[in-house]
């Protein structure tokens, strides 16, 4: 349907920037304070200062809230791969622990060694995935409804063109009985004329052989 291809395009380019901006902000208030703050507090040894500099300080927070903008663009990529048939609920729940894992290690790969930090990237992650699979399940219902409503509507149009050849055959099978009927009538007629006339001709006959 271009409709409603139209209206998925429209809904994706609108809501990517609103997920984009909201995983933006998210690592930028959230999850980049609790990385300055691990990497300021962490000590080597006693002896060593901790020297932050600022293109570090700005690496970092790049870096974590652009990890976390990419993270909140799952439900999309869930929402993108269900519709095309490559990604089902199913599928999802089945395999929810590996999912874990990956989410696990994504959290570890974008945070600092802290358990804090990856516990709190960890779970809004868990929370989209848990959120993606309401999305395929929702999507799965939607294509199974519009499947249902195109079978009921082509055993409708089936059913119509099956109707439409038995009333043109009932009309045929009427037509030929009717031209039968009208051959065998015009027959009969025909048989009746001609009976008529010969028994006309022979009482016209009959007079003239008692004259002679």
């Amino acid at each position: 349907n271009p409709v409603k291809n139209l209206f998925f395009a429209f809904t994706g380019i609108i809501l990517s920037p609103i997920w984009f901006i909201m995983g933006l902000l998210f690592g930028y208030y959230i999850i980049a304070p609790l990385a300055i703050n691990f990497l300021g507090n962490y000590e080597v040894s006693s002896q060593i200062n901790n020297i932050i500099e600022v293109s570090s300080f700005m690496s970092t927070v790049m870096s974590v809230s652009f990890a976390a903008a990419i993270a909140f663009q799952l439900p999309l990529l869930i929402r993108l791969l269900a519709t095309i048939g490559l990604m089902t609920s199913e599928g999802m729940r089945q395999y929810r622990k590996i999912a874990v894992v990956v989410l696990l290690v994504f959290a570890a790969i974008i945070t600092p060694p802290d358990i804090v930090s990856q516990v709190l990237i960890f779970i809004p992650c868990y929370a989209l995935y848990e959120y993606g699979i309401r999305i395929a399940a929702k999507i799965e219902a939607q294509k199974a409804k519009e499947e249902a409503e195109y079978q009921a509507r082509m055993q409708q149009e089936q059913a119509a063109i099956e109707e439409a050849t038995s009333e043109a055959a009932e009309e045929k099978a009427t037509e030929e009985a009717t031209g039968e009927a009208a051959e065998e009538k015009a027959t009969e007629e025909a048989t009746e004329k001609a009976t008529t006339e010969e028994a006309t001709e022979g009482a016209t006959e009959e007079p003239s052989d008692d004259e002679q």
